[in-house]
């Protein structure tokens, strides 16, 4: 892949002055990471990292005297501060080289060499400086990387993945942005022999860098590689997750929800105690479909078709937010129980059930005010409505506002209530 002429902008004016002010101090800087990477795909640049040879107590004298700028220590320790400036944060770094790593922590020595402070990163594609002119310094190769979609670590391997054990799951997460999911095969045995460590990750960052790779569209293409190390956090079943990569239903999915389906086949029980899920995430995990279904009959799919009523009665209990997800999950587990179903009889389900819920018919469509007057209690009116909306939940067939109407007045006689008609 040949870099494209770069019609995005990496020096904005804002950019500009903030390397201008530090070299103006004497320090030499320069943009690194990401935004150069991002540049250099001719992907619109986000956030923005700064390398100088400064100190950070300097870094911070040099930005405290400037007008509108607001400087926080965020990580001065490994000589990282972060300037707020123009309505954009910028971390502005100081060179450094890792003395001796210990997971995310380091011992760290400050330098003025750019060489010196790239030996440090993880890939060679996020190891390009470009100094304010967008005069590039490429010392790893990591242009020609690029170029070839090759996602390499800088020098050893193992040493860079000891160093932080999260560059795990970033290399199959980088692998998937920008390297056409190749995998390299040494790089995977490495990796599988060092998996067992990710567990002394925390379950905020594990989770936080497997929705970053989640969120790409060919991000199924990559489980297969990475089922020993999802194992290792949550020791999924084989047979769905072949189903999931099959079925291919990712790309109609947010990244939430692919993690929530790969995670509906864990094998692990305590996954609530050990991971601190977002809410929604958790509730997708909650969620009990095989409880509500008959696998050894409602799970087949032919001439009686008995699956699909059974899934339309539980979309219509559940909330907006869940039902796709549901949908999903559900043509991955009728898949998996009934091996004489096609895919094709399974996204025909799947296509259906869609069409069920973008047309309202998961909605319960009966409000109060159909019935006309009041009934003389609210006891007697809530009565009413859960009667009613049980009658419309476990009904096969499509059942609409006048049908829950009349079955309400309906039922309304025979509890001797008496409603005005409209």
């Amino acid at each position: 892949m040949a870099l494209e002429k770069k019609n995005n902008h990496l020096i904005t004016e804002d950019v500009f002055f903030l390397l201008d002010r530090i070299e103006g101090k004497g320090y030499p800087a320069r943009l690194v990471g990401g935004a150069v990477r991002n540049w250099l795909l001719n992907i619109e640049p986000t956030d923005i990292d700064i390398a100088t040879a400064a100190p950070p107590a300097e870094t911070m004298r040099i930005f405290e005297a400037v007008d509108g700028a607001r400087v926080v220590p965020t990580g001065i320790d490994y000589g990282t501060i972060t300037v707020a400036f123009g309505g954009k944060s910028y971390e502005i770094t100081s060179l450094r080289k890792d003395v001796q790593t210990f997971g995310r922590k380091a011992i760290v020595q400050f330098s003025d060499s750019f060489v010196e402070d790239s030996q440090r990163r993880d890939f060679t594609i996020n190891a390009i400086y470009v100094d304010k002119n967008e005069n590039i310094f490429d010392y790893h190769n990591g242009m020609e990387d690029i170029s070839q979609q090759n996602i390499r670590f800088i020098g050893c391997p193992e040493d860079r993945l000891r160093e932080d054990f999260l560059r795990i799951l970033r290399y199959f997460r980088f692998v998937v942005c920008y390297g056409r999911c190749k995998i390299n095969e040494e790089y995977l045995a490495l990796i599988n022999g060092l998996k067992d460590h990710i567990t002394l990750l925390s379950s905020e960052r594990i989770l936080a860098e497997l929705l970053k790779m989640l969120a790409v569209n060919d991000s199924h293409r990559i489980i297969p590689a990475m089922k020993p190390v999802l194992d290792v956090l949550f020791d999924l079943d084989r047979d769905p997750l072949e189903v999931v990569c099959q079925l291919n239903i990712f790309a109609e999915m947010t990244a939430v929800e692919r993690l929530g389906l790969l995670l509906k086949f864990s094998r692990r029980r305590d996954l609530k105690s050990r991971y601190n899920f977002p809410r929604l995430l958790s509730r997708m995990i909650s969620l009990d479909l095989v409880a509500d279904i008959d696998l050894g009959a409602d799970m087949e799919v032919g001439a009686d078709n008995c699956l699909e009523p059974v899934l339309r009665r539980r979309l219509k209990g559940l909330p907006g937010d869940l039902r796709h997800f549901f949908i999903c999950y559900a043509a991955v587990l009728s898949a998996t129980c009934s091996g004489n179903v096609s895919v094709v009889e399974i996204l025909g389900i799947l296509r259906r059930l869609e069409d069920f819920c973008r047309h309202g018919y998961a909605d319960f469509p009966l409000r109060a005010a159909d019935l006309g007057e009041l009934p003389p209690t609210k006891l007697e009116l809530n009565e009413l409505m859960k009667a009613t909306k049980h009658f419309w939940l476990t009904a096969d067939q499509t059942v609409g506002r006048e049908e829950c109407r009349q079955f309400a007045l309906d039922y309304g006689k025979k509890l001797n209530i008496t409603m005005a008609k409209n």
